[in-house]
């Protein structure tokens, strides 16, 4: 009876973690099982795992190689590429739960504790694995646990809870041109285009010359006189230098 209630209440956990999540999938880095990366560079980086592979009791157990060259049992499903193996030495058995190539990573951004899960399949009789990795403070390599049961029976849910399983920065992402720099790009366009446009114009329609060429030149030869009187009159508080007011009309 305990076995069975422990069981249910696992499952249970997980049906209820997986309903509420939000799972972003975060893609290999490179081609590396061993690492991952969403857009903004911010990923997993399991090489701390690199060399750890062993959960094993004497006799039973599991071997789980996230990165590779580890796992290779000649002859058995285990052989090299396997991810995940369970290992029964008392009947000298060997089953493939998930092999490197099919990994696939994605987080949960429901959660305030960085929370991803991991996925291997075409395991031994289409056996696979899935990983919840929950980012921990304890010591490395971390505690691996197993569900009492599979649900369906050819899958095989685990819980890693580690430090190498923290987000961290995998790569930096390049960077995008801000709100201002689009703006500025566009308005340099425009100018472009309209003074290109306008002395062709000007020169072809007009039969212009000289600075005649360049469209509203009477404005564009005046602007910089316009903008120094505007400077002016707008320090002229702070200088004390006053500012000519018959030079201006009235406005009724």
């Amino acid at each position: 009876m305990g076995g069975w209630y422990q069981s249910t209440l696992w499952l249970l956990a997980m049906a209820i973690h997986c309903a509420l999540s939000q799972l972003e999938e975060c893609k290999l880095y490179k081609d590396d099982p061993c690492r991952c990366a969403m857009e903004n560079g911010r990923g997993l980086d399991l090489t701390a795992l690199r060399n750890v592979s062993s959960f094993l009791n004497p006799s039973f157990g599991f071997l789980w190689s996230p990165c590779g060259n580890i796992i290779d049992y000649p002859g058995t499903d285990c052989s090299a590429g396997t991810a995940m193996c369970l290992v029964d030495n008392t009947a000298d058995t060997k089953l493939s739960l998930g092999t490197l190539s099919s990994v696939v990573f994605s987080v949960d951004k429901s959660k305030t504790t960085f929370t991803a899960y991991l996925n291997y399949s075409g395991g031994s009789d289409d056996r696979e694995t899935v990983m919840l990795m929950v980012c921990s403070s304890v010591s490395l390599p971390g505690s691996l646990s197993k569900s009492p049961q599979q649900d369906p029976p050819s899958t095989y849910h685990f819980l890693l809870t580690s430090p190498a399983v923290c987000e961290v920065q995998v790569f930096e992402p390049e960077s995008h041109l801000s709100i201002g720099s689009i703006i500025m790009i566009s308005l340099a366009v425009i100018l472009f285009l309209y003074f290109s446009i306008g002395i062709i114009y000007m020169r072809a329609a007009q039969d212009a010359e000289g600075l005649q060429v360049i469209p509203h030149s009477a404005f564009w030869c005046s602007l910089p006189g316009l903008i120094k009187d505007g400077v002016r009159f707008i320090i002229s508080p702070c200088t004390g230098s006053g500012v000519d007011q018959s030079k201006y009309e009235q406005i009724n």
